[in-house]
């Protein structure tokens, strides 16, 4: 053993380059396949915690209307009740309701501290907890199922009551958005990150019961889910039909008509991108596959580059191996002696990697977007993932380079030495190195298609205006004052106008109003997105009219104005045709007074929706202000000042337009910087093991090159024959990769409505960059060979 270590490290030294080359590629290969592994099996343990898991499952709601499909996660609030009351099999159900936000006041020995949580507020009954697999520490649950009560996590327990035992806040309390004082009746252990629920404060539904109606069947918001368990080996089997009757019987039949319930297992709530969850984050199947090829294929990369200077490598060993043969070394001996050289580089990669990995979880965490468990020594999975990485860089960069050398004879090594210019293994290497170009042609492409289609969706026309727009939620029962607040904030100084509105044309506020109208068939469903907003609405968004005028009063639902899209599903011809025809919201007939042009609602990844807007002064919620931009900062600093006089207490928040606009698409822009972060790599791996080839192949060739350099040849011809070879390889990788990355950037692309339609030009600035990256790699090394002096190069012969 002393004496295969005292020859291994001998050859390490005696060649830094290959070390070197070969620990870094092998080190960024192996991190960045164990930090796609950790976020892979993060997203896939999501909720798998809880004990009951394949007995919990919840009721989603779908529509099949005219303009296409909406999926919600939305329920009435009693049909948990009245599935575990009505159904057999049904042993727990719970009514969730995310209210996400709230302001909380603590006053506790003379002192008096505020805080503003935009996330983790939540609306539960004492059920959920019997569902659930979430520790309570401190506290009786059913204490849920009384008013005025609240269980806070141990981390917001502690940093409300500032104090390192969080058990010191039961008992304790808090005043909840200036109207709800809550005692503190337990303490729940923080909720892991692989959970949908991200819940921080939980307050009993009793407590807001008058804000949010619980008891409604007809009423639907995506905040409020349905969970149900089962007991144990019940089967599904007809609960869809049961949960129909459900609904005809006590929604009626109207509402049944419109919406089609059905069940959901627990396990698939994050993997199901058509229906959301509380996080508002899912990821497919689909993603995640893609993901695991890419740590592959990066792994592979550098796994080529191993093989590629291995191979070249062996032709300078080759006496080396000649001698051993003659002195006894059998092809076994040898083909150990080099797996243990292999590794001996890829555990010294394994053992660098892990530290940088680990230094790098805090970026990657910024890239994705969310948190994630870097947890390798104390978990079974990942400690048999590592030595599986090990034992596959080993085989995978190491067996074939053994093989060739163990294969080498004695007489000829000896006598004449090899030449790495012919042979299986040269075209082996030009494959390889096909191939690894091919992995950075392909994702380069993709990145291309990504970063065009982000670019479309912010500059693409959306039918309003959204520029200098920013929007201005009221605090939570403090609505009344919205028509004051709007009449101050028009006062000032650069600001261009402003409206009361439940939402712009696109925002993350998506009300769906079920309707008919005049002489539409009862069997046939019509749905329309609303928006509420004040006479104002329409002028400050710039909405293009058609035809007609906008409302001539805004304190009642009398007057609608309409989309194109939705005349033209209610079967009118032209915009003139459909003003004055009665829409039937419910039972009352509201006359189309306007129409206006298009607009998106909710982004580019769906269909143009069925749309109108009306005036209802109970569902103006927030406030949205056009600001000159030259302006901003003054304007903003004195609606703030505005704002803290008529709301004290309540923080002043507001959101640009273009900004709420840009967050639909986190997603997209989140995958562009992944493949852009895991492109730079796979390139940059690949061009180390370039620039290692181009070091042996110049080495391999001095002689030619001086005999070419004494014929005349000139620095640029001697620079042309060392770099074509590599020019030609990239271009047959091209060849190969372009038809890949058409085909999934294509698949990609059909998951929006409104989408880029990807132009040569993409392709032409993937294989431009590809050779320069060829070229840069190589230029160094070629054009110092080409300069040596042919002398040094020729003194031998």
């Amino acid at each position: 053993m002393t004496t295969f270590l005292r020859t291994a490290f001998r050859v390490f030294k005696k060649d830094k380059a290959f070390t070197f080359i070969n620990i870094l590629g092998l080190t960024l290969g192996i991190m960045s396949a164990i930090i796609i592994f950790l976020v892979v099996k993060q997203e896939m343990s999501y909720d798998k915690f809880h004990v009951n898991l394949n007995r919990i499952y919840r009721v989603n709601s779908q529509t099949s209307q005219k303009g296409g499909f909406s999926f919600l996660t939305a329920t009435p609030g009693p049909l948990g009740e009245a599935l575990e009351a009505e159904v057999p099999g049904v042993e727990e159900s719970a009514c969730t309701y995310y209210r996400r936000s709230g302001n909380f006041v603590i006053e506790a020995d003379g002192q008096k501290r505020e805080f503003a949580e935009t996330e983790g507020v939540a609306l539960l009954g004492p059920s959920f907890f019997k569902m659930f697999s979430f520790e309570m520490l401190s506290g009786d649950v059913n204490d849920l199922s009384l008013p005025g009560k609240v269980f806070l996590s141990e981390s917001i327990a502690k940093k409300f009551f500032a104090t390192s035992d969080p058990s010191e806040a039961v008992g304790q309390a808090l005043v909840m958005d200036n109207d709800f004082t809550l005692s503190v009746a337990g303490i729940l252990k923080d909720f892991p990150p692989n959970t949908d629920f991200p819940f921080t404060i939980v307050v009993s539904q009793e407590t807001l019961k008058e804000q949010v109606d619980f008891t409604s069947w007809n009423r639907l918001d995506n905040s409020m889910n349905t969970y149900f368990m089962l007991a144990e080996q019940a089967d599904t089997t007809g609960f869809q039909s049961q949960i129909d009757t459900l609904i005809a019987k006590n929604a009626g039949s109207f509402f049944a008509k419109f919406f089609n319930f059905e069940l959901q297992p627990l396990s698939q709530v994050h993997f199901d991108n058509h229906f959301s969850n509380y996080n508002s984050r899912t990821i497919s199947s689909t993603t995640i596959t893609g993901m695991m090829v890419l740590g592959a294929f990066l792994l592979l990369t550098a796994c080529i580059n191993f093989i590629n200077l291995a191979t070249a490598n062996a032709m300078k060993r080759g006496k080396e191996v000649g001698i051993k043969k003659v002195l006894g070394s059998s092809s076994g001996n040898l083909i150990g002696q080099f797996l243990g050289e292999t590794t001996l580089l890829a555990l010294v990669s394994l053992l660098l990697s892990i530290p940088l990995a680990y230094l790098l979880k805090p970026y990657v965490e910024d890239l994705i977007g969310f948190p994630f468990h870097f947890s390798l020594f104390n978990d079974p999975m990942a400690i048999g993932f590592l030595v599986f990485l090990l034992v596959a860089v080993v085989l995978i960069s190491g067996l074939y380079p053994s093989l060739v050398m163990a294969r080498f004879r004695p007489s000829q090594v000896i006598r004449s030495g090899l030449s790495g210019k012919t042979g299986k293994g040269s075209v082996l290497r030009k494959i390889l190195v096909m191939f690894q170009f091919l992995i950075s042609q392909v994702l380069i492409i993709g990145l291309f298609v990504i970063f065009s289609q982000m670019d479309y969706f912010i500059n693409k026309d959306l039918g309003f205006a959204k520029e200098g727009v920013i929007n201005i939620q009221f605090p939570k029962g403090k609505q009344g004052k919205g028509a004051a607040f709007k009449g101050a904030v028009k006062n000032v100084s650069g600001v261009e106008m402003a409206t009361l509105q439940n939402g712009s044309p696109s925002s993350r506020s998506r009300w769906v109003s079920t309707y008919s109208f005049e002489g539409s068939s009862e069997d046939t469903p019509y749905s329309a997105e609303l928006k509420f907003g004040d006479k104002d609405y329409i002028d400050m968004y710039q909405l293009t009219f058609l035809a007609g005028r906008g409302f001539l009063r805004d304190d009642s639902v009398t007057e609608i104005v309409a989309n194109r899209k939705m005349i033209e599903e209610m079967g009118f011809a032209s915009p003139e045709e459909a003003l004055n025809a009665k829409v039937l919201l419910g039972e009352s007939g509201v006359p189309i007074v306007g129409v206006v042009e298009n607009y998106h609602t909710n982004g580019l990844r769906e269909p143009m929706k069925a749309g109108y807007i009306s005036a209802n002064p109970e569902s103006f919620v927030e406030v949205g202000v056009k600001l000159n931009m030259s302006q901003a900062k003054e304007s903003l600093a004195s609606i703030e000042k505005i704002w803290n006089d008529m709301f004290p207490n309540e923080p002043f928040k507001y959101q640009f337009l273009d900004e709420t606009i840009r967050s639909f698409y986190e997603a997209e822009q989140r995958l562009a910087k992944v493949i852009g972060v895991f492109t730079g790599i796979a390139i940059f791996i690949g061009c180390l093991g370039l620039y290692g080839l181009v070091s042996f192949v110049t080495n391999q060739r001095m002689k030619e090159i001086g005999i070419r350099k004494v014929l005349g040849a000139g620095v640029f011809n001697i620079f042309y024959i060392i770099s074509r070879e590599f020019v030609v390889l990239v271009a047959v990788a091209f060849i190969a990769a372009a038809p890949i990355a058409f085909h999934y950037t294509s698949e990609w692309l059909d998951g929006f409505e409104y989408r880029v339609e990807v132009q040569p030009l993409v392709y032409v600035a993937a294989i431009f960059l590809s050779l320069v990256i060829a070229l840069l790699s190589v230029t160094f090394k070629a054009l110092a060979a080409a300069k040596i002096n042919p002398v040094d190069t020729l003194r031998t012969e």
